[in-house]
This record gives structure tokens, C-alpha cells and sequence, in this order.
């Protein structure tokens, strides 16, 4: 049952969640800017910037199955899909030592399930790897014409 206590504390606490973490990502692009548009352009820069660079700068041929190649463009593909599991696990692993500093205001004045925050933090990682990967998937499409 204590395994399952941070699960069910934020079961109870969804609705606080979810607008915490609406409240979280319009803060963090609010004074950008382009706002939120840098969620779709920086992968779409780092796609950018990894085709060319593999198809240009690196040229190389990467096997697969059965005498099969990846072309330079799938190579960037792939990458940016590594890349997009990467950011999600590094902005919740970054951001996870200063949630209590960061939120003092949530700690000290108020009653507030502190084990919330890591719900926010990780619910807003998911919001832009959600993004990334639709962006990826699109990519996939034009690229390939399939998504498998």
C-alpha cells in the first residue's frame, strides 16, 4: 500500500494537478518571445540541423536488416526520437532538486501535498514530449509517406 501512496495522493489531488500544470506551462512560455510556439520549433530546428548535418557533413550509409540501409534523413529521425525520450527524462531529473525552493510559497503558507509537485513537474515534461512527438510522427509521415 505505501508503494501505491504517491499514485493515490495525486488520484486525490488530480484536479489541482492538472490546472497547476496548465498554470506551469503558461508561465514558462508566458515571457518568451514566441511563447509557446518554441515547443514546435526547437525540435523542428534540432531536426533541421541533424539532416543536414547527416546528410551533408557525415555522410554515411547505416545498415539494417537484410542488406537494407537508413537513409541520412531516417538517421535524424531516429536521433531526434532518442533525443525526445532524452529531454523528457532530463527535464524532470533537472528540475526535480529545486521543486521544493522553487515552491516555497506552496510549502510553507499554505496546507499543500508537497509529493504533488513532482506530479507537476512530470506532467509538464509530458506536455512537451507529447508535442515532440507529434512533430516527430509528422515528420516520419512526410519523410517516409507511412508511419511504419
Amino acid at each position: 500500500m505505501a508503494l501505491l501512496a504517491p499514485y493515490m495522493s495525486f488520484w486525490q489531488h488530480r484536479r489541482l494537478a492538472i490546472e497547476l500544470i496548465r498554470q506551469q506551462i503558461r508561465t514558462r512560455y508566458s515571457g518568451a518571445l514566441l511563447g509557446l510556439f518554441w515547443t514546435i520549433l526547437l525540435p523542428l530546428l534540432y531536426l533541421g540541423t541533424f539532416t543536414f548535418v547527416f546528410t551533408v557533413i557525415f555522410p554515411r550509409h547505416w545498415p539494417l536488416e537484410k542488406g537494407q540501409e537508413l537513409s541520412q534523413t531516417g538517421f535524424a529521425l531516429l536521433i531526434l526520437a532518442g533525443l525526445n525520450v532524452f529531454w523528457l527524462f532530463s527535464e524532470c531529473i533537472n528540475q526535480a532538486p529545486g521543486l521544493i525552493r522553487s515552491n516555497e510559497n506552496y510549502v510553507k503558507n499554505i496546507v499543500f501535498p508537497i509529493d504533488l509537485l513532482a506530479w507537476i513537474n512530470i506532467g509538464e515534461a509530458l506536455f512537451n514530449a507529447i508535442i515532440r512527438t507529434l512533430l516527430l510522427i509528422s515528420a516520419v509521415i512526410v519523410v517516409k509517406g507511412e508511419i511504419i
